[in-house]
This record gives structure tokens, C-alpha cells and sequence, in this order.
């Protein structure tokens, strides 16, 4: 709540000027020449905030299937590589324990069980798509191409052709490539970069925000920061850029709902850039060791 509270106060006394720098990172995204490693510190779910003294009236889809989230128990983040139509996307998770409920007979049954750290790959090249995922195992990193109905994992691999995203269980939709390569596999990533992002990077809906500069400052910790601010359907979004120099190191985000004066909703949530540079790592632009390309190709050879 802080961090909104100075915001606003903040943002009624600067004097609207061009940032400088975010454009760094809007060209490499542009370019499609950039590394960038995330950490998801606070996540975007907030049933109510009783310092503000704010209610949400109803939960929305996205809140429920993510209901482990409202803790902060687990951290998530990723990795998103390009180097122009070559890309590498991962998406990853903490170990945590989640719990199944099961009805049966009229009674309910609740079993934990617990998951292992591990994340989604998803890598693009030349032309051809990989799925992939991994899992930490007794504290080694071990790459798996697919999983079983039974528990069984595989260390073959097969690319679809561009256009055919393929996971374990089925062939993705159209739909589905455009979202994986517009988002980055993840919607608070997404979110997080909009003030950033090129405007043929965004899909725009009816409820989509469009960030305008207002301004930037230096705090007392010796980091600097720029601001961008929004405003559509009553709904107002913010979005600050944290640097250690010139390097960006923090992206916070908030909005909040108001109907008849009363505010209804409020969302923040924190990134931690652990890496973020305009040279492409052509250490995840190839499928790691412990993975076998089972490919069948018409020419027979393999990329």
C-alpha cells in the first residue's frame, strides 16, 4: 500500500517529460535481440487489502484456478530469449504442496501431494518448435521431452513445424501461438512490460491499457525509477521501472476499480529482473544435454 500511496502523491507534482531509460529495453524488445530472467516476488492476487480498507466483489476466473498463489507461498518466474525469429521461452515454479479434494459416494476426501520444482520450456528454431520441460530431481536439473498417463518421464524430444505447437497431450491452437508469443508464456510478465512493449507486441482488447510517461525520480536507497500511469473503464493502472543505474532491475504494477466513488478492486504485483540485456543467450537458443532430438525429417537430418 505504500508504494500507492507515494505514487499518487508523486504523480500530482511531476512534470510530464520523455523516458529515456526504458527505450534501452523497448528496442531490444523491438529489435527481438534480448535476455531477460524474471522473478515474480508478489503476485497480482488480492481478495482485499485491509490497509486501504478495500473489498473485491467477486472473484474472477484467473483468481480461482490460481488459488495456491494468494499466500506468497511459492515464487514463480522465467527466462524469454530472442534473437530475431529464434526464441527461447520458460516458465518455472518453487516445490510446493497442493491438495486434491475428490468426492465420492456423497463423501469428500482431501490428499496433499507434493510438487516438485520444475518448469516449461518452450523453444523456437529455425522454423521448428520444442516443448519441453524439467524437474529437479534429489537436487540435479533433469530434462524430459514428455510424461506419461503413468508417471513415466522420456528424454526424446520431437519438433512440430512452425506453426504447430505441440505439448505433451495435444497439438496447440493458432490461438494458443499467438498468446505464448505475445505474453511470454506469462500474462503478469506481459502486464509488467506493457509501458514497454513495441505496439505490434500488443494485442489490444477493449479493457487494454495504453501507458503514457509522467515522469521519474531518484530514491534514498540510491535507485531511480520512471513512472507510467493509465486509465480506461474506470479502471487506473500504474506501472513504476526500478534501476540500479542504467540497468533495470524491479517493474512494480498496480490498478485499482472504482464504481460510484467506491473503490472495488485493487491488484499489485512485484517483478524482480534478474537479468535483463539486449545481447540474445545462445546457451538457450539449443535444446539442452539430456534431451535426444527424436525428429523425422523429410531430408533425414537433423538441426
Amino acid at each position: 500500500m505504500k508504494f500507492f500511496v507515494t505514487l499518487l502523491i508523486a504523480l500530482s507534482i511531476f512534470s510530464v517529460a520523455d523516458a529515456a531509460k526504458v527505450d534501452v529495453y523497448r528496442n531490444a524488445v523491438q529489435n527481438k535481440t534480448f535476455t531477460l530472467r524474471y522473478r515474480i516476488t508478489e503476485f497480482p492476487i488480492r481478495i482485499s487489502n485491509r490497509e486501504a480498507n478495500v473489498n473485491v466483489s467477486s472473484w474472477s476466473p484467473s483468481i480461482a484456478a490460481r488459488g495456491h498463489f494468494n499466500d506468497n507461498s511459492i515464487n514463480t518466474g522465467g527466462i524469454v530469449v530472442f534473437d530475431g525469429r529464434n526464441s527461447y521461452i520458460e516458465i518455472f515454479h518453487d516445490a510446493y504442496e497442493t491438495t486434491f479434494v475428490r468426492k465420492m459416494n456423497g463423501e469428500e476426501t482431501h490428499s496433499a501431494q507434493k510438487i516438485k520444482e520444475g518448469g516449461i520450456c518452450f523453444l523456437m528454431k529455425d522454423g521448428e518448435f520444442f516443448n519441453f520441460f524439467w524437474e529437479m530431481d534429489d537436487g540435479v536439473k533433469n530434462y524430459y521431452g514428455s510424461k506419461g498417463f503413468f508417471g513415466g518421464k522420456s528424454s526424446k524430444v520431437k519438433a512440430s513445424s512452425e506453426g504447430k505447437y505441440q505439448n505433451q497431450m495435444d497439438k496447440f491452437s493458432p490461438y494458443t501461438i499467438i498468446s505464448i508469443e505475445y505474453d511470454f508464456a506469462n500474462a503478469d510478465l506481459a502486464a509488467a512490460l506493457a509501458a514497454v512493449l513495441p505496439a505490434d507486441r500488443i494485442i489490444a482488447t477493449p479493457t487494454t491499457p495504453v501507458y503514457k510517461f509522467v515522469g521519474s525520480g531518484t530514491l534514498d536507497s540510491g535507485l531511480s525509477y520512471e513512472d507510467f500511469t493509465a486509465e480506461k473503464n474506470n479502471t487506473f493502472y500504474a506501472l513504476r521501472y526500478y534501476f540500479s543505474g542504467d540497468k533495470m532491475v524491479k517493474i512494480a504494477m498496480f490498478n485499482y476499480t472504482k464504481s460510484g466513488g467506491v473503490i472495488t478492486g485493487y491488484e499489485k504485483h512485484v517483478l524482480d529482473i534478474e537479468e535483463f540485456s539486449t545481447a540474445p543467450d545462445a546457451n538457450y537458443l539449443q535444446l539442452p544435454a539430456g534431451l535426444k532430438d527424436a525428429t523425422k525429417r523429410k531430408d533425414g537430418g537433423k538441426k
